[in-house]
C-alpha cells in the first residue's frame, strides 16, 4: 500500500509532499517469507509541514483504496476533514 500526501491545491499528478509504503513483500518470495510474525498493524509516519493535504492510498496495481483531506496543525498532529472517498477492500 502506497500512501501519498499531496498539497491540497495541487492535482494528483504533482510530486507528493511525502510518501510511505506499508507491508512491502517481494512478490516472488516464498510463503515462509510472506508470513508476518508481528501480528500488529503496519505503521509509518509522514513528515508534513503545517497546511492542507490530500492523502491517497493505492495498492500494488495502482488502484485507489481511499482518499482523505487532512489539515496538519503547527503542533504536529493531523486533523481529518471530509473524506472524498470511503475505504474499499482490495488486494494490497
Amino acid at each position: 500500500c502506497l500512501i501519498q500526501a499531496f498539497y491540497a491545491d495541487e492535482n494528483d499528478d504533482s510530486v507528493a509532499a511525502d510518501r510511505a509504503i506499508l507491508n512491502v513483500v517481494d512478490p516472488t518470495a516464498g510463503i515462509a517469507q510472506r508470513i508476518l510474525t508481528d501480528h500488529g498493524n503496519a505503521k509509518s509516519q509522514l513528515f508534513l509541514r503545517p497546511g492542507k493535504y490530500r492523502l491517497i492510498a493505492t495498492n500494488l496495481d495502482d488502484h485507489r483504496l481511499f482518499a482523505r483531506d487532512i489539515t496538519v496543525i503547527a503542533s504536529g498532529s493531523a486533523k481529518a476533514e471530509s473524506s472524498s472517498e470511503q475505504p474499499r477492500s482490495s488486494r494490497e
